[in-house]
């Protein structure tokens, strides 16, 4: 009996070391394969943004058709149900621009779908109130089945692929693409399979220019511009440090100007012995700019000055006195030579007494009086000269007064999709296309009012 169990137990162990083995496996393969599926999420990610975002600004530009093809590529590539709603709203601006059956149904069954999946929240209560609008005029101006829960078959696809292409990051971008300019600031049109050229200028900014491969699908671009640096010249002293928000970038004299980003900077320029000078200024993309800026001198520079030369005199009288010194010297030493050969006289006596006189108690103590002025007064005019290094005060930018109020434009759709925790890997958060039903007064008028503001979602 003990030895069946002992057979049962390993028979378990071996069971349990295969099962976490097959665990860890699996563990390494979704390790090694969930970098590459997660590329190519963000990829398909960043092209849904791309066309919703391009979609909305033809939406805004009433290029409903155009907005459809983008919003409904955006949606097969991260399918949510707020690309429905914004596909519904498109159709249905075109069907009253229009009067085209096919997109009143399209716009019915869309308006459908949305309220089918988007179970809470969300735009339902405007979904329901245009989707009632759209049957009652269907009822009206379609035969009774056309309004019926079947889906309407679509419309011919495009026999082109559109191609779109914006800057929404600048306003007033020139887009151009083959060489032909998109005249509202963007570009969407069908274009052949194929090469195409993209150009994009802006005041302020680079050109971006590059190549992409149109293929059988929409394609959105949302590009994005780099900002021109501006240009600082300096009209100073050579040698001078030259600083930008306190952060050293040159010293003259410069080779070429310095390179800033624009907006509001603290420049200061610096040279030992010389007043600092600091000034804000506030620069426009491309803006080339000459800064004069003439240092004076500091009066600590010039009291050194004063206490080197006062040194150097002392130094030359502390010469002049060694050297009357050294003469005095050697009349004392001619006595006493003559002394070795004769009996001096009692006035060489006096004359060798006076000699030893005069170097010992006059100029053997100016020469040594003389030098360590000279010292004294280089080493203190050496210390003024060395330590004259003035700092120019750099404070923060001055905050600038309220910026004028810009004109209020058209309420424009956004739409935030990131890869992420969620439904299918995806996360979105934006806003849906704003609705027209308190706006249009009546749909046989033709006559748009104002619309209501954007809702989040999430």
């Amino acid at each position: 009996m003990s030895e069946k169990r002992v057979n049962e137990g390993a028979k378990m162990a071996r069971i349990r070391r295969g099962v976490l083995g097959l665990v860890a496996a699996l563990s390494v393969a979704g390790a090694l394969a969930s970098p590459e599926a997660r590329a190519q999420d963000g990829a398909k990610v960043e092209q849904a943004k791309a066309l919703f975002n391009v979609g909305a600004q033809l939406y805004a530009a009433r290029k409903y058709a155009a907005a459809i093809q983008n919003f409904e590529e955006a949606h097969r590539l991260a399918p949510r149900a707020a690309l429905l709603f914004s596909i519904a709203q498109a159709e249905r601006r075109l069907y009253y621009e229009s009067r085209q059956p096919e997109y009143l149904r399209r716009a019915i069954n869309h308006y459908r779908e949305y309220l089918a999946q988007a179970e809470q929240g969300g735009r339902r209560a405007e979904a329901g109130q245009a989707l009632a609008e759209l049957e009652l005029v269907a009822s009206k101006e379609l035969a009774p089945a056309a309004s019926g829960s079947a889906a309407p078959p679509p419309p011919p696809p495009p026999a082109k692929p559109t191609l779109s292409v914006l800057a929404s990051q600048v306003k007033g971008a020139r887009i151009s693409v083959d060489g032909k300019a998109a005249e509202e600031g963007i570009f969407s049109e069908e274009m052949p399979p194929g090469k195409h050229t993209i150009k994009v200028s802006a005041d302020g900014y680079f050109d971006e220019e590059r190549e992409v491969m149109l293929q059988g699908s929409p394609l959105a671009l949302d590009i994005t511009l780099r900002e021109r640096p501006a240009t600082v010249a300096f009209q100073t002293n050579d040698g001078a440090q030259i600083s930008v928000d306190g952060r050293l970038v040159g010293i003259t004299p410069l080779p070429v100007p310095i390179e800033v980003s624009p907006g509001v900077h603290v420049i200061s320029v610096a040279l030992n012995g010389h007043e600092a000078f600091s000034t804000e200024v506030e620069l426009e993309r491309g803006e080339s700019r000459t800064l004069q800026a003439p240092l004076r001198r500091t009066t600590q520079r010039a009291v050194s000055y004063g206490f080197i030369g006062v040194a150097g005199a002392s130094l030359v009288a502390g010469g002049v006195f060694s050297v009357l010194a050294l003469r005095s010297q050697s009349q004392a030493q001619q006595v006493l030579d003559n002394q070795a050969q004769r009996t001096i006289s009692r006035q060489e006596l006096d004359d060798y007494n006076q000699a030893r006189k005069d170097r010992d108690d006059l100029w053997r103590p100016a020469a040594l009086g003389s030098f360590g002025a000279a010292l004294g007064f280089g080493l203190l005019g050496g210390f003024l000269y060395a330590f004259d290094r003035p700092v120019a005060q750099v404070s923060a930018p001055k905050e600038r007064g309220p910026r004028q109020p810009q004109p209020v434009q058209p309420p424009v759709p956004t739409l935030d999709i990131s890869a992420g925790p969620g439904w299918w890997g995806l996360n979105a958060k934006g806003h849906f296309l704003p609705s027209s039903s308190s706006g249009v007064r009546g749909f046989w008028g033709g006559e748009w009012g104002r619309v209501p503001g954007e809702r989040s979602f999430s």
